[in-house]
């Protein structure tokens, strides 16, 4: 775990493929600019980025604190008291933390992960990067910006009092390779995709290009992963909304897979070798 006085550091944007040190000032989200879309990170112009560290450092003391774990009921296991724990958690006050990404040349901001922010002391961590990618690095297109904002889900309210959370991030950034390759053949297809995830694209090692479009009236959430999550991941709209996976610019050859929060859609798929 880090040191506390790791995140009262500077917010450092470290060029690691590039051997270029960048530093920028911190972001402290409070209650005088909490409710604001403030932008954490945007690869620099032309470059992909990826993200090996985004660190949430929560300080919330507007609301009550999150209560002590209970003691153990007669003949209760530890399962059956880590779940009456977790319920009391759910039903719990909390803030709540949305981290969203705009498209290159895009102004919509799609919600990816949500963050629910307690009263724990001390200041605690959140690792925002393993919400979003089950990769080592969430990485991210020229032109692809990265946004937090707290937010009032279901009457939780904004930030207030001394309420801080501190956004440290940590990125590397490289000119997207500009190799030449030959695509072979294509296959064409249309998925439906359902509110139980199920993967839409197997995994291929002989991928070159993936493209996946969103023909129906539904959010369709993606995962680079055996697993989706409704609400979560890369949201493609309804409206031919889509998404391309070039193995040039990020390295993937495993399952995609996609969820809906509820309904159906059809998403059509083609993928390049």
């Amino acid at each position: 775990m880090r040191e506390p006085s790791e995140f009262l550091s500077s917010h450092i944007i470290y060029s690691i493929l590039l051997c270029n040190y960048t530093s920028a000032t911190r972001y402290n989200l409070t209650a005088s600019n909490g409710t604001n879309f403030v932008e954490v990170y945007s690869p620099g112009t032309g470059l992909n980025g990826y993200v090996a560290d985004f660190i949430a450092t929560v300080n919330i003391t507007s609301i009550a604190p999150l209560p002590a774990v209970p003691p153990a009921l007669d003949l209760e296991t530890e399962m059956q008291r880590d779940r009456r724990y977790q319920e009391l958690i759910r039903n719990h006050p909390a803030k709540y933390l949305g981290i969203y990404q705009s498209l290159p040349g895009s102004d919509l901001r799609i919600l990816r992960t949500r963050v629910a922010l307690w009263n724990s002391r001390p200041a605690y961590e959140e690792d925002i990067v393993v919400r979003l990618t089950n990769l080592e690095n969430l990485v991210l297109a020229p032109g692809t910006k990265l946004w937090a904002k707290v937010e009032d889900i279901a009457g939780s309210g904004a930030l207030s009092g001394s309420d801080q959370v501190s956004l440290w991030l940590v990125a590397g950034e490289v000119a997207p390779s500009t190799e030449a390759y030959r695509i072979v053949q294509s296959t064409q297809g249309s998925v439906t995709v359902t509110a139980t995830s199920s993967i839409i694209v197997p995994a291929n090692q002989d991928r070159q290009l993936v493209t996946i479009v969103n023909r129906g009236r539904a959010i369709v959430d993606l995962n680079y992963g055996t697993s989706a999550i409704a609400l979560a991941g890369i949201g493609l709209n309804p409206g031919a909304s889509s998404h391309v996976l070039n193995i040039r610019e990020i390295n993937y050859f495993g399952a995609i897979s996609a969820i809906v929060a509820s309904g159906t859609a059809t998403v059509e798929i083609m993928e390049s070798v």
